[in-house]
């Protein structure tokens, strides 16, 4: 334990700028697009504003954590090193887990403010966490595979952008994970971000599997 949370330290610190863009998205720029939403429309407009940001900007955000971290482990220079000195079976996934939730304890406290204006909003927690579980995980096992977070950054954000600016789109919406200009359709939590949710555990599990066995033996 004192291990993984010096490397995550060793993460912090040399990605400072990576840390921190999310959070001052989350506590300053979010705040102030919905109080500002409010005064000039109403508080649904507000809520609207709030989801939009919620489901767009802060989910790709939390990509950064990650970034911070794996680039540390694969694109450095001395990730061969680092390798060499870790514990034949340990992979990084115990210090995304442990990133990834941190992340979404992040955004708790902002959410609690925001249940006492918009009501149900907890729900859109849910979908909003499921959608994080699965992007970061996606971005590992690309990470992994390609061997190169640059390029897995490249694909990964370059998806979110067009989830984003596309999602409207009727033709595309079943390849889109992003949905930020709709609110959660009743019954849609369980249909579709609960099998997200799965998928990205497994993916965490797949990409555990080729760090430690395929990627070390190479």
């Amino acid at each position: 334990m004192i291990l993984r949370l010096q490397r995550l330290y060793i993460a912090m610190h040399t990605g400072r700028l990576l840390f921190f863009v999310p959070i001052i998205i989350l506590y300053v720029l979010m705040p102030v697009a919905c109080i500002s939403t409010f005064h000039s429309a109403n508080l649904n407009e507000s809520r609207s504003m709030f989801i939009y940001i919620l489901h767009s900007l802060v989910p790709v955000l939390s990509l950064l954590w990650m970034l911070a971290h794996l680039q540390i482990w694969i694109d450095s220079e001395g990730s061969e090193a680092l390798y060499a000195n870790r514990q034949r079976g340990k992979g990084n996934v115990p210090d995304l887990l442990v990133l990834l939730g941190a992340y979404l304890a992040m955004t708790l406290p902002g959410f609690a403010i925001a249940s006492h204006y918009y009501r149900g909003i907890w729900l859109e927690w849910l979908r909003f966490a499921s959608v994080v579980t699965l992007l970061t995980s996606a971005f590992y096992v690309l990470s992994i595979t390609m061997r190169s977070v640059a390029m897995a950054s490249l694909i990964t954000f370059t998806y979110s952008f067009i989830s984003v600016l596309y999602t409207r789109e009727a033709s595309l919406s079943h390849i889109l994970l992003l949905k930020p200009h709709r609110e959660l359709i009743p019954g849609e939590l369980t249909e579709n971000y609960l099998p997200f949710f799965l998928i990205g555990c497994f993916l965490f599990f797949l990409g555990h599997l080729l760090e430690t066995r395929l990627y070390r033996a190479t």
